[in-house]
């Protein structure tokens, strides 16, 4: 028979072997909830959900990455009639009113946490919060802001002025005004800040540059006037909203294998995209409509009505 003190030890050994079996299978459950949420484009191990198309062996660094991304499945967009935000689940076909702002949505950029909005107008450029919705006008120095690229971690937001044929940038609060280059005919664009390469649509060519506007190289020779362009990294892929064609295309990265991923439209606006979905949304403005399509561009299906919309942003939940 065991002594008191050997039984007490080999009681509080089993309580400790219990108390971590517990908590791991709490972790396996909170686990297998997140997997349920992401969307399925492959397998890693045991597990479904997990890995990128992009990343068939997947390295140590997806689970990471999809965990990471997982709480970006939110929606939003904004409609310029009554100047409300409106937010959807990823995935679901129900929009509810977020918060107003002051004037005219028209682009959009959300902080990594969701909280802070940077909104575009036109001419003026404004710091807006999530939270309780107090807005502060951060610059009125653009003519006409056609898209703005936040880039948090290095302080600084990019402008396509479409009005003045600049591409500007300023600090997160407005200051330090700086003129980059002066493309001419310059649209919508989206940045690779990893490589410091600007993707923007310019005199009806999809092109690439340098930040500091060097390095020109056309990947598109002929595009139509393009209200959003947004780049997908880790797939390899650019997509836009061709307003002239009423289509959205593809293309990758180099500008090659160029796809119209669905026409017949009406003067699409705002297009989003997001590595933890497996969905594109677009403003199909003269439709006034939020449309959604999977990535090779089936199945499209209009998950909300009645909006005139010029932009639509993944964002936090």
């Amino acid at each position: 028979m065991a002594t008191e003190p050997a039984l007490d030890a080999e009681i509080q050994h089993k309580t400790e072997a219990q108390r971590t079996r517990t908590t791991g299978s709490s972790l396996v459950a909170v686990l297998l909830i997140v997997f349920s949420m992401l969307p399925i484009t492959g397998t890693c191990g045991d597990f479904q959900r997990l890995c990128r198309s992009d990343d068939p062996g997947c390295s140590e660094t997806s689970l990471l990455t999809f965990l990471t991304l997982a709480s970006l499945r939110a929606v939003y967009w904004g409609d310029i009639t009554n100047s409300l935000l409106y937010k959807m689940d990823d995935g679901t076909m129900t929009a509810t009113p977020r918060i107003g702002v002051p004037s005219l949505p028209r682009e959009l950029s959300f902080s990594a946490d969701g909280r802070t909005l940077w909104m575009a107008n036109g001419a003026q450029v404004l710091r807006i919060s999530m939270v309780d919705g107090a807005n502060t006008t951060i610059t009125s120095s653009p003519s006409d802001v056609m898209d703005l690229v936040v880039l948090e971690e290095e302080g600084i937001i990019y402008y396509s002025d479409n009005g003045s044929g600049q591409i500007d940038t300023t600090d997160l609060s407005g200051g330090n005004y700086t003129t980059v280059f002066g493309p001419g005919s310059n649209e919508a664009m989206d940045l690779d800040a990893e490589n410091e390469h600007l993707y923007m649509v310019d005199n009806n060519q999809l092109k690439r540059f340098n930040f500091d506007g060097t390095g020109e190289i056309v990947l598109v020779a002929s595009v139509g006037l393009t209200f959003d362009l947004e780049l997908d990294l880790a797939a390899g892929k650019i997509y836009w909203a061709d307003g002239t064609s009423s289509e959205i295309h593809s293309a990758n990265l180099d500008g090659s294998n160029e796809q119209v991923l669905i026409s017949g439209l009406s003067s699409p606006r705002g297009i989003a995209v997001s590595p933890a979905s497996p969905y594109i949304y677009f403003c199909d403005f003269g439709n006034q409509a939020i449309t959604r399509i999977l990535r090779d561009g089936t199945d499209p299906v209009v998950v909300s009505s009645g909006y005139q919309c010029q932009d639509v942003d993944f964002a936090s939940r």
